[in-house]
């Protein structure tokens, strides 16, 4: 994100874009909670660091791909989600670099495949469906300049 930003963290857009998510999926499951058995999910794994973007495919199935360690650790946090039953895991270099504090967050040290060191990590579980959206929504305000119920660190 910090590469299509101006004058805002790329911390806080993914973590915006996180909440989007979020809210997207709260609406879509209040559309079809008569048709779905049970509501849909997500998980959602955020990680802070260098990546090598570029170009790849041809013709009308060109896309645009992300390749590094910072991937492959977002990647490994976003199926962790199932494990911990939570909608949002993300790195402490990700909440640090946005300058926020999540309400509502557990913070847990783990371990990644392929890395020595653990991992410190902010995981958001899903209270009731609004209030998950309503606690990142609270923190997502302060990246816009709004500090009203969370806290800069």
């Amino acid at each position: 994100f910090d590469e299509l930003t101006e004058g805002r963290s790329g911390s806080c857009d993914a973590l915006e874009a996180a909440q989007a998510m979020l809210t997207a999926l709260d609406e879509l499951n209040a559309e079809f909670r008569s048709t779905l058995p049970q509501p849909l999910r997500i998980g959602i794994g955020i990680h802070t660091g260098p990546a090598i973007l570029g170009r790849i495919g041809a013709g009308q199935e060109r896309g645009v791909t992300a390749l590094g360690d910072s991937v492959n650790v977002a990647s490994r946090l976003e199926a962790l989600n199932k494990e911990f039953g939570s909608v949002l895991i993300a790195s402490d270099a990700t909440v640090r670099s946005s300058g926020l504090d999540i309400p509502g967050a557990e913070r847990h040290e783990i371990a990644i495949r392929g890395r020595v060191e653990p991992l410190l990590v902010h995981v958001l579980k899903p209270l009731r469906t609004s209030s998950t959206t309503t606690n990142l929504s609270l923190t997502l305000r302060a990246c816009a300049g709004n500090k009203s119920g969370v806290r800069r660190v």
